[in-house]
């Protein structure tokens, strides 16, 4: 009898319930609407936005990347992260897994400045930083296989790295040597 009310989408309306203390409470057995699953508007390729949200257990719907960015530079950096912005410097789109690492760790609560570059709150931990590279790197083996560690494996240039988020939060930078990190992982 009851099982006929649905709403104008064809959803069965939620029965309203009371309690008197004599009588049993009935099960919910209401069909759900269906998941919709929101395209990618973050600017992040595919394979590593499902593969750091799987890792962190975190939604990444909100990020958003800034590609060509020339704010890196403010803070001597080749890409940065800022709450949920992640700004690339031209050409440096191979920090983005790196640099999505800082955003989790961000959502998390876990950055605290440690110093400050041209006026801006900066987080320079070593363990941060080698946290996010492992996060990126392991984000995309989800779905690669190992592909970037090889990818990474052949780079020996030095490279700057920056989290960086502003009013009364936190920046964070550091030198590091992409082979050194490579090894780290293998």
């Amino acid at each position: 009898m009851f099982s006929d009310l649905k709403d104008k989408a064809g959803y069965r309306q939620p029965p309203v319930q009371r309690q008197s203390g004599q009588g049993m409470v009935l099960a919910d057995h209401r069909e759900q609407p269906p998941v919709q699953r929101q395209p990618n508007r973050t600017g992040l390729p595919d394979q590593l936005k499902s593969g750091m949200e799987n890792l962190s257990g975190m939604s990444l719907d909100h990020v958003k990347v800034h590609y060509n960015s020339s704010k890196p530079a403010a803070v001597q950096a080749h890409a940065f992260a800022q709450g949920s912005d992640i700004h690339l410097a031209s050409g440096q789109e191979k920090h983005l897994p790196h640099e999505l690492g800082h955003v989790v760790q961000q959502m998390q609560g876990r950055v605290q400045p440690t110093t400050s570059v041209s006026g801006m709150a900066v987080n320079d931990s070593p363990a941060l930083e080698s946290e996010a590279t492992v996060m990126g790197a392991r984000a995309l083996q989800m779905r690669r296989n190992h592909s970037l560690v090889e990818s990474i494996g052949s780079e020996t240039r030095s490279v700057v790295t920056a989290q960086r988020v502003e009013n009364h939060t936190t920046v964070q930078t550091k030198r590091e040597r992409v082979e050194d990190e490579a090894e780290a992982l293998k």
